[in-house]
């Protein structure tokens, strides 16, 4: 009977689907993920052997999370107490939803909008609004405060993935304002924006906003990740949710 519920288990998510990643081929270029390769090859090599010679990789990786947030802190303008960090953004999106969301809460969000995230919603059964751009391919913001009444959560990834379009602030900050739930603001493009809505943490405690140095950074490969949010949420997620250890050396030193 257990063996039962295992396989019906397994068959009820294969048939979800998942995350599609492109083809391996070494001859192409993968538009889709908006890899770096502006920064030359040897300048992200020459980061990643300076990290090999301060790692130590018998150790698990402890102090150096602390100088990570640190540097990060310097960049974002924010205070450490409200920098987390993860393995790429993707997994700080997913424990977040891991944790915070299920079938009985309500994710509004844009179509379209990041398919990782689309994905997760549809893995953990959570029930997603999804608001077309108007026919100028702007965010409907009237629309959003309308359905806003009926959802838990707001994700918006700003700028938009996969459109590149940049939302409006003064419409982005009127929709964050008069949402109560949980705000998720991605700005995994937020290099490439025109603001960032990082500085909204220090007043609004239900927004987290979420970024990644795989894009302009041209640092994908190392799966490094964080986010701004208040004190309280960012203890929290450090210290219970996410895994004792979701960094490797190598990525904390490359990182710094």
């Amino acid at each position: 009977m257990k063996k039962n519920w295992f396989d019906s288990k397994v068959k009820e998510f294969s048939l979800i689907g998942g995350y599609e990643k492109p083809p391996l081929n070494e001859n192409s270029v993968k538009l889709d993920s908006n890899e770096n390769y502006v920064l030359s090859k040897q300048f992200q090599n020459d980061i990643v052997s300076e990290a090999r010679k301060n790692s130590d990789v018998r150790e698990y990786p402890l102090g150096g999370v602390e100088r990570l947030i640190q540097m990060i802190s310097k960049f974002v303008k924010v205070p450490t107490s409200m920098i987390g960090i993860g393995n790429g953004s993707d997994q700080i999106l997913d424990l977040i939803l891991s944790n915070f969301a299920s079938k009985q809460t309500k994710v509004l969000t844009s179509n379209p909008t990041f398919s990782f995230f689309e994905e997760r919603c549809k893995l953990y059964s959570i029930p997603l609004i999804a608001i077309p751009f108007s026919d100028d391919m702007k965010l409907d913001v009237n629309k959003f405060l309308k359905e806003s009444k009926n959802a838990d959560i707001l994700y918006l990834d700003s700028p938009n993935n996969p459109t590149g379009f940049q939302f409006s602030k003064i419409e982005l900050q009127k929709l964050i304002k008069s949402f109560d739930g949980l705000i998720i603001i991605d700005e995994a493009y937020g290099e490439f924006s025109d603001y960032s809505l990082s500085s909204l943490v220090k007043t609004q405690s239900n927004l987290i906003v979420v970024r990644t140095l795989s894009k302009s950074f041209g640092m994908a490969g190392i799966r490094l990740g964080y986010f701004i949010a208040n004190k309280t949420f960012t203890d929290t997620f450090l210290n219970v949710l996410q895994y004792p250890y979701p960094l490797s050396t190598i990525t904390i030193e490359s990182g710094i």
